[in-house]
Formats: C-alpha cells, structure tokens, sequence
C-alpha cells in the first residue's frame, strides 16, 4: 500500500504536461512514464481507452426499436430490459 501511495505522491509532484510539449496526447506521456509509475499507467491506460463514438449507443437504440414495436406493446419494462442485455451481450 505504501508503494502505491508514493507512486502516486510522485506523480503529484512531478511536472504538468504542458500543450506543445513533445507529447501529442497525454497516452504517449503514459506511455513514456510507465516504468516510472507501473501502477498508475496500468490504470490509466485501461480507463483512457474509452471509445469518442456515439454508434454502439445508437445500436442498442436501433436493437431496441425494433424490439419494441407497435406489435409488441405487451412487453413490460423489465423484460424489455433483460431482452436488450442478452441482444446486446450475446456474442460477446
């Protein structure tokens, strides 16, 4: 525990990337400082991976269209939801 706590004091003192630094995005700043901070760029390059997309949300909005239509209108919001989970998860 105390090596993740002065890995991230070291972090916390450590310079500001500055825009127009050498690094482009702050992924190739991680990527450069891994070894400095293993457990830190562990976490930040699994959560800094998220996709800038709109589509899979528009997916599951299409799936869910087409589920729910004018000839399913019995389905309660329960099932509609365990039937979205399962089209959506079930080649996964």
């Amino acid at each position: 525990m105390s090596r993740a706590i002065g890995e991230v004091q070291r972090y916390l003192d450590d310079d500001i990337l500055l825009m127009g630094s050498e690094y482009d995005t702050p992924l190739q700043w991680w990527k450069k400082h891994e070894h400095i901070y293993p457990n830190l760029a562990k976490l930040v390059l699994n959560k800094y991976c998220v996709l800038a997309t709109s589509v899979p949300c528009e997916r599951v909005f299409s799936r869910a269209g087409t589920m729910v239509s004018e000839r399913r209108t019995r389905l309660g919001i329960s099932k509609v939801k365990q039937l979205m989970f399962l089209n959506v998860n079930y080649n996964q």
